[in-house]
């Protein structure tokens, strides 16, 4: 406790008489009583004054040789009657007193109570930040003043963590941050910084005819200007958040988070949670509208940093309409995505109706699992994309795939003229039913092991490195890469002398298996032998002798070899060791046609030898015979 100090009794106490007051005494009473109340001589309260009995019942505090008190004279809260007697009993006179600081204490508790409340005019509104343009632009109504503006908490109380809906609180934290930045031409931060679970309702879409009908949005970031290509305002926003933030789906079949505009950031990671509802969507990178013919819609040049779980779908982008000309880009984003026990992780859906451009030239880091994942990636439209994430444990049910599939890419979108062309993957795939399933004739497959027992490849990728056959891990001849392609149609191979440990591949649409002795090159073959397309012709050359009895080279030397559809491989030409030419070996009636003249074969039963004369068989003569354009002849 505290006590204050009453100055008017340090005063000297004389007699009548004029002379000090020796022997006088103090009583302290509570005020209208004449029960005993302590006073102090410190203002902390903890010493009180030395009191003497008076052999009555009372106590009092005797004045010094001086009519002086021996110490200052500290009250406690509350009011008291002080009484001056003389040395006798008799009494002087009785006075109220009441401590200095009770009427400052009282207002201190007034203050602090109004500073925690949570009324009307009280706590919230005597410390708080003003309200700005922007927030009157928004239309913005303030319910917790001391939290900035562009901060949610500002806009809305989380009541009860995961059951309040808080949608409308986050979205006034964009609005108002993106009036900010339309009127300043700057960036305006978002404060998402908060933790705990906050519930996200569902409104229902203003785009009838988005290809996602039948979706609800949650919260949306919408777009803003056009202006992509220079124009427009370039004001942005970049919302700041954190790992211990997480959104909650509040209804079936909504989009928690619809990412509209362009060159705006979300940092931090926070956490959309599907939280058991049908079909709900975490993140969609989708247009605003999809049926503008006056303003093109971009995604384009946004930092996203993202985690989704229990999602339907995890990830979904998609390419806008095209308007006068121009295609609504869904381009340039660099997205950093944690998925966990999402159905489908990652969706590049086609194109809007009317546009023939894909996704295209956007970025993916990260790591997708979880054992509920049907699906890693699905690329039904795309073009240039750069895919790193790592996709681990995608084994889950039989939708949207009939075979749990880390990566599915279609070869054209499902409905919509459009491109899937040229998307890179290079991320690890681990512990998944099917790491591949690819229809597309330009995917690049890159820098990771991958098993091809475990993929699918209606088409073969034009790019696959790092490939495993056997178990064992073929090296890629990086510094070839660049330099080396194939014109024929299907996967050429590159085998290089030494055993399967250290073979290496240069891998340009490649495919050969078991053991590599010598160099082999290799069209229109899968990993296993078989053909890449069982409607036309294999081909091979072996140089050095592939150790392997499916080819008939020989050892130490170079031999061109051809397998026809649905036949088995046979040597065409050969070069031996010194450099002879070894022709391939007829019979007469198995010569092809000599309608091509300067063909040159040998036959082994011809029934003549003489230069020049049309060769006949049905003998025993080994000769060298070329054709005119009408006939083969000897020679």
């Amino acid at each position: 406790m505290t006590a204050s100090l009453t100055g008017v009794f340090s005063l000297q106490e004389f007699t009548d008489l004029g002379v000090p007051m020796v022997g006088g005494r103090l009583y302290t009473y509570t005020y209208g009583t004449t029960t005993h109340k302590t006073a102090y001589t410190d203002k902390a309260g903890t010493i009180p004054h030395t009191y003497t009995s008076d052999g009555v019942g009372g106590q009092y505090i005797a004045l010094n040789a001086r009519g002086e008190l021996p110490a200052p004279l500290y009250l406690a809260s509350g009011s008291y009657d002080i009484a001056l007697k003389t040395s006798t009993g008799a009494t002087v006179w009785t006075r109220r007193a009441d401590p200095g600081d009770d009427a400052s204490e009282a207002i201190s508790a007034a203050i602090r109570a109004d500073l925690v409340s949570t009324d009307s005019g009280k706590g919230n509104t005597l410390v708080s930040y003003v309200k700005t343009a922007a927030e009157t632009t928004a239309g913005a109504d303030i319910v917790n003043g001391f939290y900035p503006p562009c901060h949610p908490y500002r806009y809305g109380t989380n009541t009860t963590p995961g059951t309040t809906d808080m949608r409308a609180a986050f979205q006034m934290s964009i609005a108002v941050a993106q009036a900010q930045a339309q009127s300043s031409g700057a960036q305006v931060d978002v404060d998402w910084r908060v933790s705990g679970v906050h519930l996200i309702g569902a409104v229902a879409s203003s785009d009838s005819s988005n290809l996602t009908t039948g979706k609800y949005n949650g919260l949306i970031v919408p777009f803003t200007a056009d202006d992509i290509d220079g124009g427009g305002t370039p004001g942005r926003i970049r919302i700041l958040s954190s790992p211990s933030l997480k959104l909650k789906a509040g209804a079936d079949s909504m989009i928690v988070l619809r990412w509209c505009d362009s060159k705006s950031h979300l940092i931090g990671f926070p956490v959309i949670d599907g939280n058991g509802k049908a079909n709900a969507w975490g993140v969609a990178m989708v247009p605003a509208s999809m049926t503008q013919t006056t303003t093109c819609v971009f995604q384009c040049y946004n930092h996203i940093e993202v985690a989704t779980q229990g999602c339907t779908e995890g990830l979904v982008m998609q390419q806008g309409p095209t308007v006068l000309g121009r295609d609504s880009g869904c381009w340039y984003n660099t997205i950093h995505y944690y998925g966990y026990n999402n159905t489908r992780h990652r969706w590049l859906k086609e194109a809007a109706l009317g546009s023939s451009v894909a996704t295209t030239r956007n970025t993916f880091n990260g790591r997708c699992g979880g054992g509920n994942s049907n699906t890693g990636a699905q690329y039904d439209s795309g073009a240039e994309n750069y895919d790193y994430i790592h996709d681990e444990g995608i084994t889950y049910g039989t939708s949207p795939n009939a075979t749990p599939t880390a990566r599915k890419i279609l070869a054209t979108p499902p409905t919509q003229a459009g491109t899937n062309e040229d998307n890179y993957f290079e991320g690890l795939v681990e512990a998944s039913t099917r790491w591949y399933d690819n229809a597309a004739q330009n995917t690049h497959i890159v820098r990771n092991p991958l098993d091809e027992s475990k993929c699918l490849f209606t088409v073969r990728p034009l790019h696959i490195e790092g490939r495993k056959v056997g178990g064992l891990q073929r090296l890629e001849l990086q510094e070839l890469v660049s330099t080396v392609r194939s014109a024929m149609y299907g996967p050429v191979a590159f085998q290089t002398a030494g055993n399967a440990a250290k073979a290496a591949t240069i891998s340009s649409n490649c495919g050969v298996s078991n053991t590599y002795n010598g160099l082999l090159f290799q069209s229109n073959t899968k990993e296993d032998g078989s053909q890449g397309n069982v409607a036309l012709p294999s081909w091979a050359i072996d140089v050095g002798g592939y150790d392997n009895a499916t080819y008939p080279g020989t050892s130490d030397s170079v031999s061109i070899l051809r397998k026809p559809a649905g036949g088995s491989w046979s040597v065409v030409m050969r070069v031996g060791s010194s450099g002879q030419l070894v022709l391939p070996v007829f019979t007469v009636a198995s010569l092809p046609s000599a309608a091509t003249a300067y063909q040159k074969a040998f036959v082994s039963d011809a029934n003549a030898t003489t230069f020049n004369s049309i060769v006949a068989g049905g003998g025993a003569n080994k000769v060298p015979v070329y054709s005119d354009g009408t006939n083969w002849r000897i020679g």
